[in-house]
């Protein structure tokens, strides 16, 4: 399969022409990339982009594996356990797969407000498995973490998979 061939040209298994060609292709964009993340760095480095601080502690599930590693039952259970400290937690999620760009709720805690097409599939499957934690989606996760603390008030905010853009 090709994918694994160039797998093993990236880690440095595969040699020859082709596997040389391959890193040749690759080399500007990676050269593309690592100039975008400097600079990146350097926003938050000079004061010129902000980092976002909530008055609550955050705590982020996640990896920079996608998929089928156990963030959402991570999460499950992080709650689970928070709410058994007499915690009260929010759960914020990108909401991947779903349409909603802004913050959205998906549960109020209560009842389940939205549908996995607006929301996503893992953030409906949160609300459903989570009674007493609200959800909310949305790509900014700072915009998302201020519509939860004025309409729930949290201890705590759990970011599932956090480590995603």
């Amino acid at each position: 399969m090709a994918s694994g061939y160039i797998k093993r040209v990236i880690l440095g298994e595969q040699r020859g022409l082709g596997a040389w060609l391959i890193l040749a292709l690759l080399w500007p964009f990676s050269l593309i990339y690592r100039i975008g993340l400097a600079v990146y760095l350097w926003l938050y480095d000079s004061g010129l982009r902000k980092r976002a601080k909530l008055p609550v502690p955050v705590v982020s599930v996640g990896n920079l594996t996608f998929g089928g590693t156990g963030k959402t039952p991570a999460v499950q259970e992080l709650c689970r356990m928070l709410g058994a400290a007499g915690k009260k937690v929010v759960v914020l999620s990108r909401g991947y797969g779903g349409s909603a760009g802004g913050p959205l709720v998906v549960s109020d805690g209560e009842n389940i407000l939205t549908d996995s097409l607006a929301a996503g599939d893992e953030p409906v499957l949160l609300a459903q498995t989570l009674p007493g934690v609200p959800v909310i989606v949305g790509k900014d996760r700072r915009r998302s973490g201020k519509l939860a603390l004025k309409h729930f008030e949290p201890d705590v905010i759990v970011l599932d998979d956090g480590l995603q853009y």
